[in-house]
């Protein structure tokens, strides 16, 4: 995939495009040179920072300590990270209406192995 729109990395992301902004003002995310700033690789570092202030963290210490080199969120950009890079189109329950599969049939196998309900 290209570059991302600050638009496109929110709406991978589940954020908002004001959010995105937000980060980069603070240093918390980098936007590269060029139409589209963002790469996937930038999803979950958004997921994770929002998720983190909604938990209760300020954003501005999050923001304080990268610049000082305390954090950083480029362990997300690993390889055991890009398998939750982006969000998928369909989700389950939609994949259940459109093939008419019953959704307690298709969740069955993922508590089989473990997931939870």
């Amino acid at each position: 995939m290209g570059g991302l729109s600050a638009a496109g990395l929110a709406g991978l992301a589940g954020a908002t495009e004001a959010e995105v902004e937000r980060l980069v003002e603070l240093g918390v995310l980098v936007a590269r040179e060029g139409a589209g700033p963002f790469r996937e690789s930038d999803v979950p570092k958004v997921r994770l920072a929002v998720a983190c202030e909604q938990a209760g963290l300020p954003m501005e210490g999050i923001a304080a300590a990268i610049r000082a080199g305390r954090l950083s969120f480029a362990f997300l950009e690993t390889a055991l990270y890009r398998r939750w890079a982006v969000r998928s189109g369909p989700t389950y329950q939609q994949v259940s209406q459109d093939t008419g599969c019953p959704w307690s049939c298709s969740a069955a196998p993922s508590r089989r192995w473990g997931s939870p309900r």
